[in-house]
């Protein structure tokens, strides 16, 4: 069987991603992602969880599914979050016979799942996904984040052409690129998932 593990082969930004080789996988194998332990307990309200994936169908009897849950309780029990089946998993069209692998960022697709209540903001929350793969093809996840909506703010980066971080996760560096439609000032603060500044770099 063959499961989660990182590759350079393709990434939405940065130079890794995590996938599963579902195209030489056995069918029906489940294969599981676990995060680890993240501490939410300073969010007040609820939490937000986003990331890239991308994957192809194989042919016409593909029956590939993922699946996304979340834990507040260090994995003791799950709660699924989002689930997608064959027939709206698919990031681009069409079938590939051959092993998968985005060539660009057209062929990722961005899930957000903002039903994270208050319930789950614990010191103990994790992420798992899944994904079964029944006659199908590989699947690349990306650019995960766990962040506090309530700490976002769009009212200043009106000028924002693109904004791209990476590695993402990172364990000790990462690179901020930004593209501006216009000159001006900014000003760059690190946040923890709490909303408290942590750095400001710049």
């Amino acid at each position: 069987n063959f499961s989660w593990e990182v590759t350079d082969n393709a990434s939405y930004s940065g130079n890794n991603s995590v996938y599963v080789r579902g195209r030489s996988n056995t069918d029906y194998q489940t294969e599981i992602l676990d995060s680890p332990t993240y501490d939410l307990s300073d969010i007040q309200d609820n939490a937000v969880l986003s990331f890239y994936y991308a994957h192809a169908r194989r042919n016409s009897s593909s029956d590939d599914l993922f699946r996304v849950r979340i834990s507040r309780n260090c994995g003791e029990s799950w709660n699924v979050r989002e689930t997608r089946e064959i027939d709206e998993l698919p990031t681009v069209p069409g079938n590939t016979s051959s092993q998968f692998a985005p060539d660009s960022q057209d062929e990722w697709e961005e899930i957000v799942i903002d039903n994270i209540s208050s319930i789950f903001l614990t010191d103990q929350f994790r992420i798992r996904f899944e994904f079964t793969s029944v006659n199908g093809n590989n699947i690349f996840i990306d650019n995960i984040n766990i962040f506090d909506p309530n700490t976002l703010s769009t009212e200043e980066i009106s000028a924002l052409k693109n904004l791209s971080i990476y590695p993402n996760p990172a364990q000790e560096n990462l690179r901020l690129n930004i593209d501006l439609t216009e000159a001006q000032n900014i000003r760059i603060d690190v946040l923890d998932a709490s909303g408290r500044v942590v750095q400001s770099p710049y």
